[in-house]
Parts: C-alpha cells; sequence; structure tokens
C-alpha cells in the first residue's frame, strides 16, 4: 500500500489486520490494538519479556502497510545524536557547518520518510538520549542548531519496547515521555499457540518433540530457581535440535539425549535466580525429568480410571483434619478454599491477620494446589506480606517459588520509582587529557576562529564530578514489627541498591533485633534480586536494641574513604534492650540519619533519633521510595 495510514479506508484497514492474522500465531487482539495506534497517530510502548512477539508484529504490520522501517536499540551507548544526527567533524572543518555535512540519525530519517521508528529496549537507552523524542512527539517536529527544523510527515510513528523483569543497565522512563505513549502489555501466549507457533517455525511433525519443548518453555517460568524463564524460542531450537540429533541416529533418541538437547538449548534462555544453589543445565535436566515421569504417570492414570469406574472412592478424611485446625467449623474452611480458588490473596491476608491460628492450614493447603494457582495468588500486589505470614508453614518447593514471586514484585515496584541506572553527577569545563568527553561543537567553533594556531590545550572538554556518600540501612527485625514489614524492608533495600547502581556510592543493609547483623558489607558486591532475598529471609527477634545497630553502621562506613555518610533507619523506634541510642545517632558520627517509620511506632522518639534528618512515616511501599528518593536527591 501507499496510501497514507490516515487516509486508509475501513475495508483496506481490515485488509490489512487479516493479512497480519494470517502471518502471525495468535495475538489477534493485540494487531488491532496496535494497528488501531499506529492508524490513529498515537506512539505505542510494547511491554513484555523477551520473545512475545513484539517486534514480530510490528515488522509484519510495516510489510504489510508499506511503511519505512527504522530500527534502533537502546543501550547506554544511544545519544541524542545518534538519533536526531551529527555534523561529519572532517567535514566540517573543511567546508563549515552546512547541510550536506549533517548525518542523519534514525529520528530525523523516520520523520523526513515518514515511517516507523522502533526503539527496542527503551528502558536501556540514556534519559539525555530519550529526552529528544519530547519534541518530536509532543509537535511532530525538532529543531537541529546551525541545521533547521526537521517536520514529520504524516506516516511518522514511533513505537517502543521494554522488558520489565530485566534489571541490568536499565533506566527509569521519565513520566514526561510515558505520559506521550499508548502501553500495551504481552504476556507467554497459551499453550496451544505456543504450539502452532512452533510447528510453523519448524516445520516439524513430531508432535512428542513439539509438546515436550513448550511444556519445557512452561515449567522454566514457574521454577522457584529462575528468575526468568525460556520464551517460545527455547522450544523451537529444541525441536530443531533434537530433529538433527534423530537424523544422526537414525531416527532413536534416548532420554539423555532429549536431556543434553534440552540443556544445550535452554541453558542460554534461562535467566538464574541469584540464590539458586543450582546450575542452568542441573535445572534443565530435572525439569525434563519431572515431566517425563509425569507423562509416564498420565498414562498409569488413564489405566487406572477404567479400574475405578465401577468402585466408588473412600470418602475423605480432610474434614476431620480441618475441625482440628480450624474450631469455628467448616464456614471458615470454605471461605479459605474460595479465596484460594478465586486468587483473592487479600481476603487470605484478611484471615490471616485476624487470627494466627489460620496460618499452618493456609499453609497446607496452598502446598497442595497447582503451580499454575500458587502463582496466580502470589503474582498479586500482596504477595510479600502473605509470603512473610506463610513462609514458615509451606513446603521447601513452594516456600522457594513464592519467594522468587515475592521477589520479583518488589524488584518491579523498585524499578519502577528508583532513580536508576541514571549518569552520575554534573559537567563542568576541564583541560584536555584523554579521560574526558569532548565538547566537539565549541571545540570546531574555536578551531574555525584560531587555525592554523590552534594546539591541543584549546580542545574544550567536560567531567562528571561528584560527592561520594556511603549510606547504611538499618532495618528493625524485632518481633513487634517486622513480620508485616518484611515487604517493606526488602523493598526499602532494593530501592536504595537499584538507586545507587554504577555510583561511587557504597551501602551497607544491616538487621537489627537484639543484636545487629550484617545482610549486606558495605564493601561486597551483592546483586539486588541476593539483597532482597536475604532480608526477606530474615528470621524476627523479640527485642530492640537500636543502639548496637547504629554502632554498626558507624564501624560499616569507616571502611571506606567518605564525604558524607548518612542512615536509613526502619523502624518503629520501640527501644527495649541496650543502651540508649540518641546519644550515638547525635554524636555526630553521622552526618545525616532519616527515620522510616512504621505507623503503629512512637513518632517522638523516632524524632529524637533523627539527625540533620527527617521522620518518614511508612504505612505502604509508596512511602518507602517517595522517603528514600526524596532523601537520595543529589547535590552534586
Amino acid at each position: 500500500m501507499t496510501r497514507s495510514l490516515a487516509k486508509l479506508s475501513t475495508s483496506e484497514t481490515k485488509t490489512v489486520a487479516e493479512q497480519a492474522f494470517k502471518n502471525v500465531v495468535g495475538r489477534k487482539k493485540e494487531i488491532l490494538l496496535i494497528l488501531s495506534s499506529l492508524l490513529a497517530g498515537k506512539p505505542i510502548l510494547l511491554e513484555g519479556p523477551p520473545g512475545v512477539s513484539k517486534t514480530t508484529i510490528l515488522r509484519t504490520l510495516s510489510d504489510i502497510l508499506d511503511v519505512p522501517f527504522y530500527f534502533v536499540e537502546g543501550n547506554e551507548d544511544l545519544t541524542a545524536s545518534k538519533l536526531i544526527g551529527y555534523f561529519d567533524p572532517a567535514m566540517v572543518l573543511q567546508t563549515g557547518y552546512i547541510p550536506e555535512n549533517f548525518r542523519e540519525g534514525a529520528l530525523a530519517q523516520a520523520m523526513r520518510n515518514g515511517g516507523i521508528l522502533y526503539i527496542e529496549e527503551l528502558n536501556r537507552a540514556p534519559p539525555d538520549a530519550l529526552n529528544s523524542l519530547v519534541v518530536a512527539l509532543s509537535e511532530r517536529q525538532i529543531h537541529v542548531p546551525r541545521y533547521g527544523r526537521i517536520s514529520a510527515e504524516e506516516d511518522f510513528r514511533i513505537v517502543a519496547a521494554m522488558n520489565p523483569y530485566d534489571d541490568i543497565g536499565v533506566q527509569r522512563i521519565s513520566r514526561a515521555i510515558l505520559d506521550r505513549f499508548t502501553k500495551l502489555r504481552l504476556d507467554y501466549q497459551s499453550k496451544d499457540e505456543e504450539l502452532e507457533i512452533v510447528r510453523v517455525n519448524t516445520g516439524s511433525d513430531n508432535e512428542l518433540l513439539i509438546e515436550l519443548g513448550v511444556e519445557i518453555d512452561i515449567q522454566t517460568r514457574i521454577h522457584p530457581d529462575l528468575r526468568l524463564g525460556a520464551s517460545v524460542r527455547g522450544a523451537i531450537d529444541f525441536v530443531l535440535l533434537c530433529t538433527e540429533k534423530l537424523t544422526l541416529k537414525d531416527h532413536h533418541l534416548t532420554t539423555e539425549d532429549i536431556i543434553d538437547c534440552a540443556c544445550l538449548t535452554f541453558s542460554s534462555k534461562i535467566w538464574l535466580s541469584a540464590t539458586s544453589e543450582k546450575t542452568e543445565e542441573e535445572i534443565i535436566r530435572e525439569i525434563v525429568q519431572g515431566i517425563l515421569k509425569n507423562k509416564e504417570d498420565e498414562l498409569k492414570e488413564e489405566f487406572e480410571k477404567e479400574e475405578k469406574k465401577e468402585s466408588p472412592s473412600e470418602p475423605s478424611s480432610s474434614t476431620s483434619e480441618t475441625d482440628t485446625w480450624i474450631p469455628e467449623g467448616d464456614a471458615i474452611q470454605q471461605e479459605i478454599e474460595a479465596a484460594i480458588q478465586n486468587a483473592d490473596t487479600k481476603a487470605l491476608l484478611q484471615f490471616l491477620l485476624s487470627k494466627r491460628s489460620l496460618k499452618r492450614k493456609v499453609g497446607d493447603d496452598l502446598s497442595e494446589i497447582t503451580n499454575q494457582s500458587f502463582n496466580e495468588i502470589f503474582n498479586r500486589p500482596e504477595a510479600p506480606e502473605l509470603y512473610s505470614l506463610l513462609r514458615k508453614t509451606l513446603n521447601r518447593e513452594r516456600e522457594l517459588l513464592a519467594r522468587k514471586l515475592s521477589t520479583r514484585i518488589i524488584l518491579s515496584r523498585a524499578q519502577m520509582v528508583a532513580p536508576y541506572g541514571q549518569r552520575n553527577g554534573k559537567f563542568h569545563p576541564s583541560r584536555f587529557d584523554g579521560e574526558c568527553q569532548i565538547d566537539l561543537h565549541r571545540t570546531i567553533e574555536k578551531f574555525v576562529e584560531n587555525r592554523p594556531s590552534f594546539t591541543q590545550d584549546e580542545i574544550l572538554v567536560r567531567k562528571r564530578k561528584r560527592v561520594k556518600r556511603t549510606y547504611v540501612l538499618l532495618l528493625d527485625a524485632s518481633e513487634s514489627m517486622y513480620e508485616r514489614k518484611i515487604g517493606l524492608a526488602a523493598l526499602a533495600a532494593s530501592v536504595l541498591a537499584y538507586s545507587l547502581f554504577r555510583k561511587d556510592d557504597y551501602y551497607s543493609i544491616i538487621a537489627f533485633h537484639s543484636k545487629p547483623f550484617l545482610v549486606k558489607p558495605i564493601n561486597q558486591n551483592l546483586a539486588v534480586e541476593q539483597v532482597v532475598n536475604d532480608v526477606l529471609t530474615i528470621e524476627a527477634g523479640y527485642l530492640t536494641n537500636i543502639a548496637s545497630a547504629l554502632q554498626m553502621g558507624i564501624d560499616e562506613t569507616a571502611k571506606v574513604k567518605y564525604t558524607q555518610r548518612e542512615a536509613f533507619l526502619l523502624t518503629d523506634a520501640v527501644w527495649t534492650e541496650g543502651r540508649d541510642p540518641r546519644p550515638i545517632a547525635h554524636a555526630g558520627l553521622f552526618d545525616r540519619i532519616n527515620v522510616l517509620l512504621a505507623t503503629d511506632g512512637d513518632p517522638e522518639f523516632a524524632d529524637e533519633l533523627a539527625y540533620n534528618g527527617n521522620v518518614y512515616p511508612i504505612e505502604t511501599w509508596k512511602d518507602i521510595v517517595k522517603a528514600i528518593n526524596k532523601a537520595l536527591t543529589p547535590n552534586c
């Protein structure tokens, strides 16, 4: 098609959609929504894990619509100049700033030619690069110094994609950018659709291999030792690899052959949890062996069903066991079962908070449901709090899975709000020493003015300078506040860790009750996921020795050179053991102490503990991130 997107007739639009349906397995709703955004001229952000057909759908629509497609990969090397364009320095030195010396970037080309600019991994792009999109999104034009204005053609569109599960090298996307996008969330497709995707992409008719590959994919996504499972690409590669090996082995594969192919295929497509003690290959072997065993069990069950049709099943004894756990009788039991069946995490929390004796029963019930149902319950925002109440009642496998899902929720919240991955400090003019950023435009201008007497000392550069700080996060793990606040404590740790990522700052995390203990030493690098996991598994104590925690924090910050050292104290400010913490807090050994005060705590005592800082009332996760972000506002 060569007509403008905005001028497509209804019949032409329907034809585009029908052709896309034929080229993409499933995703009809998503195709229609993306197509609607393109036709309406609205930029759209596609959010989802790798391998959920984000790029496939967009390229398919671009080809059918016959619209130019410009691809940009978001990473730390992406700059505004690469997006918009730049003057060729060599040509400028010869002939000056003339239009012919300007090299257009992908954004400028897409605007001038009326095409789709696709930015993959948007949350990996530096904020100052993305800021160049704001005017293009709002005004559909950009102004380039010494070059002029570039106006967008009618068919110019911006589409971006990002993976919300990644936390390596990602950036916080500003509201100014997000507010200008529509957003579509894509998750893994149904099993039937993934089976069809594998058939189409492999051309295989071996249904056993296809189903096995997809089942491995699905199992990796819920395995407690994996932070992120495999996409459908894993099943595709597995089937292709097994097919080739079948040919080499005269159409016969042993169980060990299948495991070898699975390890070779999936080990690079899964993401280990930082707390896992297993290798990728060990996990894949475990999954494949479990699937093959379950298939044997399924055949056995089918055979046993025929034998049991004529004999009635024995009455279950679960009722009497239930009554021992819940004296109130069947009514509460039915309400708990309904909450579990409906994945009503809020209702489960209400039961547990109103009556602690229900914890064992709820934990036992959750240990017996399917992985899929368990995932639905612990994928809710309340999962960290539910985990903190039930972690000692779940079996080992379910406890690990609940911790993994709770960690994912905590990390996703922290990533959304923490000033994570941003470039540090401010630029200051400096002399050229080979290790700085050249101010290209000002240097060229100076060269043009002063040649041929231009010297190295006249190269204008900029360096970043910032104040180094050391931080310590003190987490009250006393019984009086910790059990229900464990999720908030883990969130505070992850926000601090993300906020200081790639900076010169150091941080330590200390938990305390009657005595303090290090969760994260100040001179040790730990993955954020590991930090959250360690906080979630802290054992609570009964007494609260704030003074000992402050002293350990002072000792930790003294291990590194610093210009400022600051503390965050998450507590209910109920001092029950040890010496008076106020003299230590006000001894000046910390430059600042901020108190994150639990809502049921003592505000007067908290105010006495805060030194050159503030008391922040903490009730929800939003209060945590607001307090830490406000206290961490750089003064570079």
